[in-house]
């Protein structure tokens, strides 16, 4: 019945993202003479989701219900080629942080690199589904639950009391339901990052073992007590967010709604609901702290949801202005790649943070402001042109997939609470990669799993755990 659910509610999904495409590329063709020069070709991105995207993942079928990359992947996919072309035509978006727009020439191959990615990146993805993955063997059994000597994490989250009590500004690092005013930190501080890795990881690690308590009490009682309280806690522990990144609060969200789902089946969809009232409220909250939800309080939300979009998915502005990063301030070699590459790993970043190369996020930023302003996010396909030209670009995008494929065999294999939880967070943060970069990529994925790593290998040791 829930697999039924699920997959009834994908083809819905699926039908109507497939009809929007064709209206999309319709309404561009139609209005093409009033769009502005350089985006005449706009059509192109939801002609491309159409032909290559929407038929790739309908033979992905499984995957995408299966695989939370592919999931967010394919999501990410429709907003930013279906939806963002479309809001971009009707509202006359042309302009974005930069006093200087990009010229023409570069937002028009911007939008064919955009579809040229979504080509070499379809086809990986149906190479590594279908001839890899579907080759091997399948991961049976359900999620297991610990049960037993959890004592290596409960020394874990004692000594994150103890960090709390000696650094009690780390308290400013998370928020309740509203974000807070804190205290400024130095970010580049060796033990302001040991300490705010370890605070979180403590925090994800405590919501994971309190709700597999409830999970295991459900099973032995059948009583619907413990079922509210994994409401409550996985509620608190989506409210309790850190930082002031908006895409870390809806990870958060979503791989917390996923374990609870996985461990209360029949009562999923009501949590579900229950975010989806309270979400606005966290999000409009990140929102006000940051004043990042487009450029003027005047505009209107579907202009507001398009600049949502173009930062967060990598759209054909923040693409072309990449372009002319590595075509006005080229300084890209093998070398300065491998840097950039390895460099966000965590430890890495500290010790190399005095290093004399610079990284094309650096040149993406003074392509826009023109001043040392490293705030805004150079999409990974543009990252990609930035080294490897155009008929490369998609490198490091196929990198990553790699890496989810990977990511996702080792979730399969271990099927433990703590690692599936975990791997999640990373498995949808790689799911967004089309608006990040392996700077943001590699730091997440380090910042994530590090700690939990070395902890699940302790258990594995020490305890005598199957987790």
């Amino acid at each position: 019945m829930e697999r039924s659910m699920k997959k009834n509610a994908f083809n819905l999904t699926f039908l109507a993202m497939l009809i929007f495409s064709f209206y999309s590329f319709a309404y561009l063709v139609i209005n093409v003479h009033n769009i502005e020069e350089g985006y005449k070709s706009l059509y192109l991105l939801p002609l491309s989701l159409i032909i290559i995207m929407i038929p790739t993942f309908f033979y992905l079928y499984i995957g995408i219900l299966e695989n939370i990359f592919l999931t967010i992947y394919f999501i990410v996919s429709f907003f930013r080629y279906s939806l963002l072309p479309y809001l971009i035509a009707k509202y006359n978006i042309y302009s974005g942080f930069s006093s200087v727009s990009p010229k023409q020439v570069s937002v028009e191959l911007a939008i064919k690199l955009m579809s040229y990615e979504l080509v070499i990146t379809s086809l990986v993805i149906i190479f590594i589904v279908k001839v890899i993955i579907n080759k091997s063997a399948p991961a049976k059994g359900k999620v297991i639950i610990t049960t037993r000597n959890n004592y290596i994490y409960y020394l874990f989250i004692g000594f994150s009391l103890i960090l709390l009590v000696l650094f009690p500004e780390a308290r400013n690092f998370f928020s309740f339901v509203v974000k807070k005013q804190g205290t400024v930190h130095d970010q580049s501080s060796l033990i302001y990052l040991a300490v705010t890795m370890i605070l979180v990881t403590a925090k994800n690690l405590l919501f994971v073992l309190i709700i597999g308590f409830f999970h295991r009490k459900y099973l032995i009682s059948n009583s619907k007590r413990y079922v509210i309280l994994a409401v409550l806690i996985t509620t608190t522990n989506i409210m309790v967010f850190y930082g002031e990144n908006r895409a870390d609060l809806l990870i958060t969200a979503i791989s917390s709604l996923l374990l609870f789902g996985v461990l209360f089946k029949r009562y999923g969809k009501y949590l579900i609901i229950l975010f989806l009232i309270m979400f606005p409220l966290l999000f409009s909250s990140l929102t006000e702290y940051r004043n990042y939800n487009g450029f003027s309080s005047t505009q209107e939300e579907g202009e507001k949801l398009a600049n949502n979009i173009q930062v967060y998915a990598g759209g054909p502005y923040n693409v072309a202005i990449s372009i002319e990063a590595k075509e006005y301030y080229a300084t890209s070699s093998e070398t300065n790649f491998l840097y950039e590459f390895f460099r966000p790993f965590i430890g890495l970043n500290i010790l190399l943070k005095n290093s004399d190369y610079i990284t094309s996020s650096e040149i993406f930023n003074y392509r826009i402001f023109y001043e040392n302003n490293v705030t805004q996010i150079i999409p990974i396909i543009g990252q990609g042109y930035y080294y490897f030209g155009f008929v490369f670009s998609p490198l490091i995008s196929i990198i990553f997939i790699c890496i989810s494929f990977l990511i996702y065999k080792i979730m399969k294999k271990e099927m433990s609470i703590i690692s599936y939880y975990f791997l999640t967070i990373s498995l949808i943060r790689l799911g967004f990669m089309m608006g990040h970069n392996s700077l943001i990529l590699i730091n997440e994925l380090s910042y994530n799993l590090l700690i939990i790593f070395v902890l699940i290998f302790l258990d594995k040791k020490i305890g005598g755990n199957k987790i």
